[in-house]
Formats: C-alpha cells, structure tokens, sequence
C-alpha cells in the first residue's frame, strides 16, 4: 500500500451489499415489498395493476427450464419508462427524480394524482422478492400508443450472500462496488409483452393498452402460499380509500385464479348502518368544523379541539399542547387535516358476521387517497384506545373493534408527517406525529360523550317501553285505577267515614308498591353489574388474545437469527400495553 499523499479528494463508492440491505433491511416483508410496487403503478397513472404468483410446487426444485420457475410478475397499464428514466433513476438508487418535482410543487400526474414516491428506493422491493428481475416496459406517447419495447434484466442470484463477490470465483476477491453489479438491456419495435390483448381484472375482462410494465421476478427468495396471497390480497384491497370513489384496481392471481376480496358486506352500505358519523375539517390551530349525524339527524357546528383535550383522562394528553408555566397553547405541527368516524353499538347487534366485519377495521390513515401502512391492520392501536381503557377506565374510551374511519392528510398540507425510510408508519420525531395523534383523540372524545348520551337515551326509552309492557305495571295501573273509581263513587255517596278507610288503605298500597319498585331496581342493578363484568371479561379475553398474538410475533422474531431491533422493541412495548390494560381492567371488576 502506497504512502497517501498530504491533501487531496475523497469521494464515496458505496459497496454492492447496499442493495440487499435497501430490499432486506427496509422492506421487512413481501407483502411491503409488493405495495410499494403497486404505489409505483399508481405513480404512473395506471388504472390496473395485476401481481401474479406461479409454479410454487417447483420452488427449491434444480434443473427447472425459466418457464417452469417459480415466479412473481407485477403488470400495469401505466405510462411506462423511457429509456433514459431507467438509466438515470432505475438504475440509481435514492435517484430525486420525484423529489425534485415535489420541490418544484409538480407533484401531480397526468391524471392529477399525487406522486406517493420520493425516496428513490421503493423500486428496490423487487430484491426482496427474489434475486432475478426482468423489466418490459413501453412508454405511452402520443395519440396514446407505446413506444419501443425496452427489456431490462438483473439477475443477482450469480452472486455470494450480500453480494461481496460473484459466485464462481475460485479465490476471494476484493468486495464488489455497487457500479460492478450490470444489468443488460435489449431495446425492440416489436414488442413481446407489452402488446394488445384482453385481461381480466376483479372479474372483469379488460383490454390490454400498448403502454405500462411488465416485471417479472424469478429466483425467488421465499416460498407463497394461498395464505400469503390471501394476505396481500386483503391489505391491497385498501390501499386506495374505500371511503371515496376508486379509479385503481389491484388484482391478485395465485396459479392461475383470480384471488376474490372475500368481503362479505358492502363497505359503503355498512356504514350507513353507524349509530353516529361524525365528519371533521381540522384548521392549523386544531379547531374542527365539524358534521355529527344521528340517523337523519345532522348538525354542524365547531369544536376547538385543544381545548376540549383538556377533559381527557390522561393527564400527559391534557398537557400535550402546553408548555410548562404557559396558559397557552402552541400551534400543532401536523397541519390541517380531515376525517371521518363511524360509531357502531355491537351489544344491539344480532348479525354475527356483520360484527366480526367491523371488528376487522379500524381507524385508517389516508395520504393523498392512498393509505399509509399500519394504520387500521386489526392489531394496530395507534390512537392507544386499549391502553387507555386499560390505565384509565374501560367506559371513559371507545373500543377499537366499534369503530370504522380514516383521517385524511396530504404531502402538500402536512409537511412535517412523513414516511419512515421502512414503511412502517409515520416519522414520530417532533411533535407533528403526536399532535395528529392526539387531535384526532380529541375529537373521538368528543363523539363518544355524544354516544354515550345515544346510548343513554336508547336505555331510557327502553325501559320505558319495557315498564309500559310488564304485566306488573298494569297491574298496578288498574288497582290505582279501581282505586281511584271507587273514591269517586264514595264522594258522590256523601260516604266520609268510607272515603277515610280508602285514604288509609290507598297510603299502605303505595308503600307497598314502592317496596316493590325498590326491589325491583336492585335486580336490575345486579344485573347491570353482571352486564358490566361480561363487557371487561369480553375486553379482557380480546386483549388477552392480542397479548398472545404479540408474543408469537417476539418469538418469531428472536428465532429469524437475525432480529430486527426495532421492530421487537415496538412488539415489546405493544405488549406492555397490553399487560397493564389487563392489570387495569382486572383491578376495576374487583370492587364488584
């Protein structure tokens, strides 16, 4: 090694391992993996992407031909790639091709979507997937029509583990450098793949354009099952807002067949079953313009949200938006936002599955139309609405599984709320994260004070009907009216010494119907402590069975030999949470 010289210039060359690390590291999973491929479709203003899964009984076979491989192909109708776009963003990660428009405020297509992307690294899920990819894409230009047919081919599967050095190398050799790793590209005017034809998509045969991408992934990394594919096919299925109108769809084919939804109700039609909507616009300084629908009630009125904050049983939310020694509040950082919530009572609910499909939802977050992952899996609390009844009070807090609703945010709007570089969820660095958070909770209080006079209400009127129909209360109505009738009849007699002898026994009839009424109420305050123990037992089952899904998942973790830190961390405060809310809740049934 030579003597360095006293000054000069160093310029960095990252090493190949870069790229399993940007499809390893962070991309967790396949089912990441293939939303952000799905969101690239979306960039480039597709109306359909269709994901493919094939020759799964052949995986970990040798001597297999490429048609007989298991594979993994991902197919739009979207504008494609030109030739340059691959080469100069493709090909090069962290390329600002979608930054640098975010910077100029282009960040709209064609369609007047709002470009999801701007990392550069997103692309980098194929990797993740398998080790060979092979890329057809055709440019829409004018009048509509694709351009030549370009075919990119990378196939990494030549290489060591980590991509350190190729594969056939007798002797070790010195790491390689991300600019050693080639791809081949073929460039041709009659195209292969992306070429007219029909395709059927959620059920419904489509004509093929002669523009969009075609990638095809083979050398794969794991092995797919119909369970794997049920799973993606569930979570893509929401990647654009059910609440609003769609102009993208997402097909999935396992060997062959089309996966359905396998969605039992209408979503739109099981919202209008709520017991209460709520509709919110959110200003910059938290005051909400908000909706409140009571079946074909509606008024609409406004709610500073900080300040109704305030009430919240947590005394760190209270304090939330206050510094230390200042009566005022400070601006939130999160920016103006909207949502909306719906409110279902699922003790009054007969229809078993209708219930178990609202259990399966929960309060989603929207980003320019399309959803910002976990927010709304079935075992994402972000609001902490099962740590909050269980440090607090049960019935002070909605439950997750009674609520459906989304908050919408936007890039332009909401600056400071941005991606984690893994898709897991929202920087929570600053405040502007907590502020959305604790905004939103907010007004979720107030809907459930709303709901909870509903409820009230709903209980009286059925007491009422249900005293009106027992046989005891009328009895009681006819002895008072025979009472009353013959008190009549002895006045028109001029009978004093009769109407004294019904005053006396009409006083001993109403003690002892008020006796009666007492313990009658104490029966039913019995009940309604048996009632009350039935709602935390039922709670106490649910989070007992979500602890437990929590511990698989650390398990899982600490068995994959190389545990994602991070990810455990939040799976062991997860359960934490869990464990106090049980410890919380066992301890409030106890004085019953």
């Amino acid at each position: 090694m030579g003597v360095a010289p006293k000054s000069g210039t160093l310029k960095p060359r990252p090493y190949a391992r870069l790229l399993s690390m940007l499809s390893d590291q962070l991309i967790k999973n396949n089912t990441v993996a293939l939303t952000e491929l799905a969101k690239n479709s979306y960039d480039a203003d597709a109306s359909w992407v269709q994901i493919r899964v094939g020759n799964m009984d052949n995986f970990e076979r040798d001597g297999l031909s490429d048609k007989e491989k298991p594979f993994v192909e991902i197919e739009d109708d979207g504008d494609g790639m030109s030739f340059e776009t691959i080469r100069d963003s493709w090909m090069n990660p962290a390329s600002p091709d979608k930054y640098k428009r975010r910077l100029k405020r282009k960040i709209k297509t064609r369609k007047g979507r709002v470009l999801q992307g701007e990392k550069g690294i997103g692309r980098y899920a194929v990797f993740q997937i398998g080790k060979k990819v092979e890329i057809f894409t055709r440019q829409r230009a004018d009048g509509n029509k694709g351009g030549d047919e370009i075919k990119l081919i990378t196939d990494l599967s030549g290489y060591s583990e980590g991509l350190l050095e190729h594969k056939k190398l007798k002797h070790p050799a010195e790491p390689l450098y991300l600019d050693q790793i080639e791809s081949r590209y073929f460039i041709r005017d009659d195209a292969q793949f992306i070429k007219p034809g029909t395709i059927s998509i959620e059920g419904k045969r489509l004509s093929r354009k002669t523009h969009g991408t075609l990638i095809r992934i083979s050398e794969l990394n794991y092995k797919w099952t119909l369970t794997n594919v049920r799973r993606v096919r569930e979570i893509l299925s929401r990647l654009q807002s059910p609440f609003g109108k769609k102009d993208f769809d997402v097909s999935i084919v396992f060997e062959s067949e089309e996966i359905p939804t396998f969605e039992d109700f209408d979503l739109l039609e099981v919202l209008d079953e709520a017991l209460l909507q709520m509709t919110g616009d959110v200003g910059k300084m938290g005051i909400c313009e908000y909706s409140l629908s009571r079946g074909t009630r509606k008024e609409r009125k406004r709610l500073d949200l900080i300040e109704h904050l305030k009430q919240d049983a947590v005394p760190e939310n209270r304090e939330h938006f206050f510094d230390k020694g200042d009566n005022r509040p400070r601006k939130p950082q999160c920016g103006p936002f909207q949502f909306k919530f719906y409110v279902y009572d699922l003790e009054t609910m007969t229809d078993p599955k209708l219930k178990s499909y609202i259990k399966e939802h929960r309060l989603y977050i929207y980003r320019d139309n399309i959803r910002v992952y976990p927010y709304g899996d079935p075992d994402n609390d972000w609001m902490k609405l099962d740590i909050y009844r269980g440090l607090v009070r049960a019935s002070y807090y909605f439950s997750n599984d009674q609520l459906i609703g989304y908050v919408d945010i936007s890039s332009e709007r909401n600056p400071g709320l941005r991606d984690k570089t893994n898709r897991e969820g929202l920087l929570e660095q600053g405040t502007a994260y907590e502020d959305l958070r604790l905004l939103t909770l907010s007004a979720l209080n107030f809907l459930h004070t709303e709901y909870q006079t509903e409820k009230l209400k709903a209980t009286k009127k059925a007491k009422r009907h249900k005293e009106r129909k027992s046989e005891l209360y009328l009895q009681t109505e006819r002895v008072e009216q025979s009472i009353r009738s013959l008190d009549r009849h002895l006045k028109k007699a001029k009978d004093d010494k009769g109407r004294k002898l019904i005053t006396r026994l009409t006083d001993e009839y109403v003690k002892e119907r008020n006796i009666y009424r007492r313990q009658i109420e104490i029966v039913e305050d019995l009940a309604g402590v048996g009632i009350a123990v039935d709602a935390t037992s039922h709670d106490l089952m649910l989070m007992m069975n979500r602890a437990n899904e929590r511990m698989k998942e650390i398990q899982a973790i600490l068995r994959s030999g190389d545990p994602d830190l991070d990810r455990l961390r939040d799976k062991a405060d997860a359960l934490e949470g869990l464990i106090t809310s049980i410890s919380a809740n066992l301890s409030g049934i106890q004085p019953l």
